[in-house]
């Protein structure tokens, strides 16, 4: 294993690389969660804190943050086409679609802790409008992500500019 200092290297490396990617990625990688490595570093965790991993609370740990982990990412190997499924349709509207109190839970990319609430997502549909029950799996899509709120907004607008709308994405965490 690399030492702190290499494996800071290597970690800015990737932030340096991350960074030059667009940050409002609609489609994630399509690669799932590698459960393996995320249960050997769990069990690397839980020994840096000077817990034992064998001990008998804790020996299914590492395999159940690791499944945990996987879904609440699991948003990295959706597509949003396959999850439109074409439910645009065609028609002549010129009020504004709101969809209101829409859950969501994501995780904190500077932390990895958990923040939820509730985002309302309005748009004015430019001659085709989205099926309704779309719009919360579009905001359940980027919120399984590792995420800040900012993003989110945006990864949401975005996806609806995009598909011949306008997008507003007012959210409300909860306290």
């Amino acid at each position: 294993m690399p030492r702190c200092s290499e494996r800071d290297g290597m970690a800015k490396q990737g932030v340096k690389r991350r960074s030059q990617r667009q940050i409002e990625d609609v489609n994630g990688s399509g690669k799932p969660a590698d459960l393996d490595v995320l249960q050997s570093l769990v069990t690397e965790m839980l020994l840096a804190l000077g817990e034992k991993p064998g001990r008998n609370g804790l020996l299914k740990t590492p395999e159940r943050v690791a499944k945990a982990l996987a879904f609440m990412t699991q948003g990295y190997q959706r597509d949003i086409d396959q999850l439109l499924n074409g439910a645009l349709f065609p028609i002549e509207y010129d009020e504004m679609v709101i969809v209101k109190d829409i859950g969501f839970f994501s995780m904190c990319e500077h932390h990895l802790l958990p923040f939820f609430g509730k985002v309302h997502v309005g748009y004015l549909p430019n001659k085709k409008v989205v099926g309704l029950s779309k719009i919360p799996r579009i905001v359940d899509m980027f919120a399984r992500r590792l995420q800040v709120q900012e993003r989110l907004t945006v990864q949401i607008a975005e996806t609806l500019k995009t598909r011949d709308r306008g997008g507003s994405v007012p959210q409300r965490p909860s306290t």
